[in-house]
Protein backbone atom coordinates (compact mmCIF):
# COMPACT_ATOMS: atom_id res chain seq x y z
CA UNK A 1 0.00 0.00 0.00
CA UNK A 2 1.11 3.36 -1.14
CA UNK A 3 1.42 6.32 1.98
CA UNK A 4 0.66 9.67 1.69
CA UNK A 5 4.40 11.00 1.05
CA UNK A 6 4.83 8.85 -1.44
CA UNK A 7 1.55 9.36 -3.58
CA UNK A 8 2.31 13.34 -2.65
CA UNK A 9 5.41 12.79 -4.59
CA UNK A 10 3.82 10.85 -7.92
CA UNK A 11 1.10 13.15 -8.03
CA UNK A 12 2.09 15.11 -11.02
CA UNK A 13 3.09 11.76 -12.86
CA UNK A 14 -0.54 10.34 -11.78
CA UNK A 15 -2.23 13.64 -13.87
CA UNK A 16 -0.26 13.44 -16.47
CA UNK A 17 -0.65 10.02 -17.26
CA UNK A 18 2.76 8.58 -16.75
CA UNK A 19 2.37 5.77 -14.25
CA UNK A 20 1.35 2.11 -15.10
CA UNK A 21 -1.86 0.70 -14.41
CA UNK A 22 -1.08 -0.81 -11.22
CA UNK A 23 0.67 1.83 -10.05
CA UNK A 24 -2.49 4.15 -11.08
CA UNK A 25 -5.22 1.64 -8.91
CA UNK A 26 -2.93 1.72 -6.32
CA UNK A 27 -3.30 5.81 -5.79
CA UNK A 28 -6.76 5.58 -6.71
CA UNK A 29 -7.87 3.41 -3.75
CA UNK A 30 -4.94 5.68 -1.70
CA UNK A 31 -7.18 8.55 -2.99
CA UNK A 32 -10.89 6.63 -1.85
CA UNK A 33 -9.64 6.45 1.79
CA UNK A 34 -7.50 9.65 2.34
CA UNK A 35 -8.79 13.33 2.09
CA UNK A 36 -5.76 14.99 2.88
CA UNK A 37 -4.43 13.52 -0.54
CA UNK A 38 -7.62 13.74 -2.51
CA UNK A 39 -7.55 17.44 -1.37
CA UNK A 40 -3.34 17.93 -2.44
CA UNK A 41 -4.62 16.03 -5.61
CA UNK A 42 -7.33 18.17 -6.71
CA UNK A 43 -5.13 21.82 -5.67
CA UNK A 44 -2.73 20.37 -8.04
CA UNK A 45 -5.32 19.35 -10.99
CA UNK A 46 -6.58 23.16 -9.91
CA UNK A 47 -2.86 24.64 -10.22
CA UNK A 48 -1.94 23.24 -13.60
CA UNK A 49 -5.15 24.45 -14.98
CA UNK A 50 -4.42 27.77 -13.94
CA UNK A 51 -1.02 27.48 -15.61
CA UNK A 52 -2.30 26.57 -18.82
CA UNK A 53 -4.87 29.16 -18.44
CA UNK A 54 -2.28 31.98 -18.02
CA UNK A 55 -0.04 30.54 -20.58
CA UNK A 56 -2.98 30.54 -23.43
CA UNK A 57 -3.86 34.25 -21.73
CA UNK A 58 -0.61 35.80 -22.31
CA UNK A 59 0.14 37.29 -25.77
CA UNK A 60 4.04 37.36 -25.14
CA UNK A 61 4.62 33.66 -23.62
CA UNK A 62 7.36 33.68 -20.65
CA UNK A 63 7.46 29.74 -19.94
CA UNK A 64 9.94 30.19 -17.08
CA UNK A 65 8.32 32.71 -15.46
CA UNK A 66 4.92 29.90 -15.75
CA UNK A 67 7.47 27.21 -14.84
CA UNK A 68 8.41 28.99 -11.54
CA UNK A 69 4.98 29.83 -10.81
CA UNK A 70 3.70 26.36 -11.26
CA UNK A 71 6.65 25.31 -9.24
CA UNK A 72 5.92 27.39 -6.61
CA UNK A 73 2.36 26.45 -6.26
CA UNK A 74 3.39 23.33 -6.38
CA UNK A 75 5.91 23.55 -3.22
CA UNK A 76 3.04 25.19 -1.23
CA UNK A 77 0.56 22.22 -1.49
CA UNK A 78 3.61 19.85 -0.82
CA UNK A 79 3.93 21.94 2.29
CA UNK A 80 0.27 21.61 3.45
CA UNK A 81 0.64 18.10 2.38
CA UNK A 82 3.65 17.30 4.98
CA UNK A 83 1.44 19.74 7.53
CA UNK A 84 -1.67 17.67 7.25
CA UNK A 85 0.72 14.21 8.39
CA UNK A 86 1.88 15.82 10.52
CA UNK A 87 -0.81 16.52 12.51
CA UNK A 88 -3.22 14.32 11.07
CA UNK A 89 -1.36 10.92 11.46
CA UNK A 90 -4.70 9.01 11.19
CA UNK A 91 -3.69 9.71 7.33
CA UNK A 92 -0.41 7.73 7.36
CA UNK A 93 -2.38 5.00 9.51
CA UNK A 94 -4.86 4.51 6.87
CA UNK A 95 -2.25 2.40 4.72
CA UNK A 96 -2.03 -0.05 7.34
CA UNK A 97 -3.94 -3.85 6.92
CA UNK A 98 -7.03 -4.07 9.29
CA UNK A 99 -6.04 -7.37 10.10
CA UNK A 100 -2.78 -9.34 10.12
CA UNK A 101 -2.64 -12.54 8.41
CA UNK A 102 -1.54 -15.89 10.08
CA UNK A 103 2.22 -16.82 9.13
CA UNK A 104 2.79 -19.62 10.98
CA UNK A 105 -0.30 -21.20 11.91
CA UNK A 106 -1.08 -23.25 15.34
CA UNK A 107 -4.01 -24.83 14.00
CA UNK A 108 -3.77 -28.75 11.90
CA UNK A 109 -6.45 -28.19 9.92
CA UNK A 110 -5.20 -24.51 8.62
CA UNK A 111 -1.46 -26.03 8.17
CA UNK A 112 -2.77 -29.08 6.14
CA UNK A 113 -5.06 -26.00 4.02
CA UNK A 114 -1.45 -23.98 3.43
CA UNK A 115 0.42 -26.59 2.16
CA UNK A 116 -2.26 -28.01 -0.38
CA UNK A 117 -2.09 -24.13 -1.63
CA UNK A 118 1.11 -23.93 -1.96
CA UNK A 119 1.10 -26.98 -3.48
CA UNK A 120 -0.92 -25.08 -6.08
CA UNK A 121 -0.10 -21.61 -6.00
CA UNK A 122 3.88 -22.11 -4.71
CA UNK A 123 3.21 -19.62 -1.78
CA UNK A 124 0.29 -18.64 0.56
CA UNK A 125 -1.68 -15.48 -0.45
CA UNK A 126 -2.00 -12.44 2.09
CA UNK A 127 -5.68 -13.28 1.55
CA UNK A 128 -5.65 -16.71 2.65
CA UNK A 129 -3.75 -15.62 5.81
CA UNK A 130 -6.25 -13.65 6.48
CA UNK A 131 -8.93 -16.04 6.04
CA UNK A 132 -7.39 -18.53 8.48
CA UNK A 133 -8.23 -16.80 11.49
CA UNK A 134 -11.77 -18.37 10.20
CA UNK A 135 -10.37 -22.07 9.26
CA UNK A 136 -13.93 -22.86 8.02
CA UNK A 137 -14.18 -19.33 6.03
CA UNK A 138 -10.13 -20.41 4.74
CA UNK A 139 -11.64 -24.05 3.63
CA UNK A 140 -14.78 -22.42 1.54
CA UNK A 141 -12.64 -19.90 -0.44
CA UNK A 142 -9.85 -22.07 -0.55
CA UNK A 143 -11.99 -24.92 -1.98
CA UNK A 144 -13.73 -22.28 -4.70
CA UNK A 145 -10.62 -21.04 -5.52
CA UNK A 146 -9.12 -24.33 -6.61
CA UNK A 147 -12.18 -25.59 -8.24
CA UNK A 148 -12.99 -22.51 -10.35
CA UNK A 149 -9.43 -21.64 -11.07
CA UNK A 150 -7.60 -24.99 -11.56
CA UNK A 151 -11.01 -27.28 -12.54
CA UNK A 152 -13.75 -26.68 -14.74
CA UNK A 153 -14.28 -26.07 -18.32
CA UNK A 154 -12.28 -22.51 -19.24
CA UNK A 155 -9.08 -22.26 -19.93
CA UNK A 156 -7.04 -20.96 -16.81
CA UNK A 157 -5.84 -17.93 -18.81
CA UNK A 158 -9.05 -17.07 -19.72
CA UNK A 159 -10.24 -17.27 -16.12
CA UNK A 160 -7.21 -15.04 -15.07
CA UNK A 161 -8.47 -12.58 -17.58
CA UNK A 162 -12.08 -12.37 -15.94
CA UNK A 163 -10.07 -11.54 -12.78
CA UNK A 164 -8.14 -8.44 -14.57
CA UNK A 165 -11.35 -7.20 -16.03
CA UNK A 166 -13.39 -7.69 -13.30
CA UNK A 167 -10.53 -6.29 -10.72
CA UNK A 168 -9.70 -3.41 -13.09
CA UNK A 169 -12.86 -2.63 -13.35
CA UNK A 170 -13.48 -2.33 -8.95
CA UNK A 171 -9.69 -0.93 -8.97
CA UNK A 172 -8.30 -4.05 -6.40
CA UNK A 173 -4.50 -3.97 -7.35
CA UNK A 174 -3.77 -6.85 -5.34
CA UNK A 175 -6.11 -9.39 -7.79
CA UNK A 176 -5.17 -7.84 -10.49
CA UNK A 177 -1.44 -8.00 -10.01
CA UNK A 178 -1.61 -11.58 -9.00
CA UNK A 179 -3.57 -12.42 -12.49
CA UNK A 180 -1.61 -10.10 -14.59
CA UNK A 181 1.71 -12.40 -13.61
CA UNK A 182 -0.66 -15.55 -14.14
CA UNK A 183 -1.16 -13.81 -18.12
CA UNK A 184 2.50 -12.95 -18.58
CA UNK A 185 3.77 -16.76 -17.55
CA UNK A 186 0.67 -17.74 -20.39
CA UNK A 187 3.23 -15.05 -22.83
CA UNK A 188 1.14 -12.60 -22.69
CA UNK A 189 3.27 -8.91 -23.18
CA UNK A 190 2.67 -5.98 -21.13
CA UNK A 191 1.02 -4.28 -23.99
CA UNK A 192 -1.62 -6.91 -24.29
CA UNK A 193 -2.52 -7.07 -20.23
CA UNK A 194 -3.21 -3.15 -20.10
CA UNK A 195 -5.59 -3.48 -23.12
CA UNK A 196 -6.75 -6.49 -21.95
CA UNK A 197 -8.52 -3.78 -18.66
CA UNK A 198 -9.48 -0.94 -20.91
CA UNK A 199 -10.52 -2.54 -23.88
CA UNK A 200 -11.00 -6.75 -23.66
CA UNK A 201 -12.79 -6.66 -27.33
CA UNK A 202 -9.40 -6.04 -28.50
CA UNK A 203 -7.65 -9.19 -26.81
CA UNK A 204 -6.63 -12.02 -28.67
CA UNK A 205 -9.25 -14.34 -27.07
CA UNK A 206 -11.85 -16.09 -29.06
CA UNK A 207 -14.59 -14.53 -30.09
CA UNK A 208 -16.76 -17.01 -27.55
CA UNK A 209 -14.35 -15.88 -24.49
CA UNK A 210 -14.56 -12.20 -25.66
CA UNK A 211 -18.65 -11.98 -25.47
CA UNK A 212 -17.91 -13.98 -21.71
CA UNK A 213 -15.87 -11.81 -21.13
CA UNK A 214 -18.14 -8.73 -21.96
CA UNK A 215 -21.09 -10.52 -19.87
CA UNK A 216 -18.93 -10.77 -16.78
CA UNK A 217 -17.85 -6.99 -17.05
CA UNK A 218 -21.53 -5.39 -16.83
CA UNK A 219 -22.74 -8.33 -14.47
CA UNK A 220 -20.01 -6.56 -12.66
CA UNK A 221 -20.25 -3.49 -13.37
CA UNK A 222 -23.96 -3.23 -13.52
CA UNK A 223 -26.03 -6.14 -11.96
CA UNK A 224 -29.30 -4.72 -12.79
CA UNK A 225 -29.14 -4.29 -16.36
CA UNK A 226 -30.71 -6.85 -18.50
CA UNK A 227 -28.04 -9.21 -20.28
CA UNK A 228 -30.59 -10.83 -22.69
CA UNK A 229 -28.32 -9.49 -25.41
CA UNK A 230 -25.41 -10.31 -24.18
CA UNK A 231 -26.54 -13.84 -22.74
CA UNK A 232 -27.47 -13.94 -26.92
CA UNK A 233 -23.94 -13.10 -28.13
CA UNK A 234 -22.77 -15.65 -25.77
CA UNK A 235 -24.65 -18.70 -26.73
CA UNK A 236 -24.47 -17.03 -30.38
CA UNK A 237 -20.86 -18.11 -30.01
CA UNK A 238 -21.11 -21.34 -29.07
CA UNK A 239 -20.99 -21.18 -25.23
CA UNK A 240 -22.41 -23.84 -23.35
CA UNK A 241 -24.68 -23.10 -20.24
CA UNK A 242 -21.60 -24.75 -18.21
CA UNK A 243 -19.08 -22.28 -20.17
CA UNK A 244 -21.17 -19.53 -18.98
CA UNK A 245 -22.21 -20.49 -14.93
CA UNK A 246 -18.52 -21.32 -14.76
CA UNK A 247 -17.58 -17.73 -16.25
CA UNK A 248 -19.68 -15.75 -13.93
CA UNK A 249 -18.55 -17.79 -10.68
CA UNK A 250 -15.33 -16.45 -11.10
CA UNK A 251 -16.99 -13.10 -11.57
CA UNK A 252 -19.18 -13.33 -8.41
CA UNK A 253 -15.73 -14.99 -6.57
CA UNK A 254 -13.05 -12.02 -7.04
CA UNK A 255 -15.60 -9.32 -6.73
CA UNK A 256 -16.58 -10.39 -3.22
CA UNK A 257 -12.51 -11.33 -2.72
CA UNK A 258 -11.72 -7.66 -4.21
CA UNK A 259 -14.30 -5.72 -1.42
CA UNK A 260 -12.33 -8.03 1.25
CA UNK A 261 -8.88 -7.18 0.15
CA UNK A 262 -9.40 -3.21 -0.27
CA UNK A 263 -11.81 -3.00 2.99
CA UNK A 264 -9.37 -5.13 5.23
CA UNK A 265 -6.52 -3.54 3.21
CA UNK A 266 -4.84 -6.94 2.79
CA UNK A 267 -1.05 -5.99 1.17
CA UNK A 268 0.57 -7.33 -1.43
CA UNK A 269 2.94 -9.93 -0.65
CA UNK A 270 6.77 -8.69 -0.90
CA UNK A 271 8.78 -12.30 -1.12
CA UNK A 272 7.00 -13.30 -4.16
CA UNK A 273 7.07 -11.87 -8.15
Amino acid sequence: MLTCREVTTLASDFLDGDLSLFRRLNIRFHLARCAGCSEFLAGLRVADQRADQLRRSITRPEPELLDRLKASVSAGLHEEASLAETFQPDLEASNEPLIEGIDEPSDERVRRIFDDIRQKEGFVPNLFRAYAHQPDVLEYNWQREKSLMYGGVLGEAFKSAIVVVVSSDNGCGYCVHHHQVALQSAGFSQEELTALSSDPESSRFTGREKALLALVRQANRDPHKPADALLARVRAEGATDAEIIEAMSVMELYSSWNKFLDVMRIPLETDVS
